[in-house]
C-alpha cells in the first residue's frame, strides 16, 4: 500500500512541475520536460553477435505453406537483411539475390552449408512453420509462428542463438477487404512487418514498437 501511495504522490509531483514549468517559463519549456519525462529506453537486442560479421539471411517455409506463399520466404528474407543493413553496426550483408539464387539452385538440409557457399560468417536462418492472411473471408488478419536461429560458420554451423516467435498483424482487429486492392497487398504489408518484428531481435529498439500497429493498419 506505501508503494502505491507513493506511486501516486510521485505522478502528482510531477504533473505539478509540469504546471510550474508552464507557469513560469512557457509551452516551449513544457514540452522539453514533457519530452524528457516520457522519452523511452530503447530495448537491448536479445543477440548482438552479428556486429561486424557477414552474414547471409535465409528463410524457409514448410512445404504445406508454399504453395500458397511462394514469394514470401525470399520477400521476407530481403526485408530482414535490409533491417540489419540499417541497423547492426559494421555488418556485411551477403546479397540476398545471390543467396536466394544459391538456394533456389541447389539442395541443402543444413543453414550453415548455404552460409559456407556464399561466404558467410554467420547465417540468419528464419524457419517460417506456420503463415495466414485471413481471419475470414471478409476480414485480413496476418498470423505467422516463426523460429530464428544464428548459425556461426567458423564454428561448424554452430547454433548461437535460438528464439521462437508469433507475430499477428494487425495485433487486435482485422482489416476489411474491401480496404485493400487484394490479398497481396495486405500479404507484402504484413511481410514487412513480420520483417521487423524479427529483424529488431538484433539491434536496440523502441519497447512501444508493437502499440500502434492496430494504428498504422487502418
Amino acid at each position: 500500500m506505501r508503494r502505491k501511495g507513493f506511486s501516486y504522490r510521485l505522478v502528482v509531483l510531477c504533473l505539478a512541475l509540469a504546471g510550474f514549468v508552464l507557469g513560469t517559463a512557457g509551452c516551449r519549456s513544457l514540452a522539453t520536460v514533457a519530452a524528457y519525462m516520457l522519452k523511452s529506453h530503447k530495448v537491448d537486442a536479445a543477440f548482438n553477435g552479428l556486429q561486424g560479421k557477414k552474414v547471409a539471411v535465409v528463410c524457409r517455409v514448410l512445404p504445406s505453406l508454399e504453395f500458397n506463399n511462394p514469394t514470401v520466404t525470399k520477400e521476407l528474407a530481403r526485408d530482414v537483411a535490409q533491417h540489419l543493413a540499417g541497423n547492426v553496426k559494421k555488418i556485411q550483408i551477403v546479397d540476398p539475390q545471390k543467396v536466394a539464387s544459391w538456394v533456389d539452385a541447389n539442395q541443402w538440409n543444413e543453414y550453415s552449408e548455404v552460409g559456407n557457399a556464399v561466404g558467410a560468417d554467420m547465417v540468419v536462418g528464419i524457419d517460417i512453420q506456420d503463415f495466414a492472411t485471413q481471419q475470414s473471408h471478409t476480414l485480413y488478419q496476418g498470423r505467422a509462428s516463426w523460429l530464428l536461429t544464428v548459425h556461426d560458420c567458423t564454428q561448424g554451423g554452430k547454433v548461437v542463438f535460438e528464439k521462437s516467435g508469433r507475430t499477428v498483424y494487425p495485433p487486435n482487429t482485422g482489416i476489411p477487404a474491401m480496404d485493400l486492392p487484394s490479398e497481396a497487398t495486405f500479404r507484402r504489408k504484413f511481410v514487412r512487418v513480420l520483417a521487423d518484428n524479427i529483424a529488431r531481435h538484433f539491434y536496440p529498439h523502441e519497447p512501444q514498437a508493437d502499440m500502434t500497429l492496430d494504428r498504422d493498419a487502418m
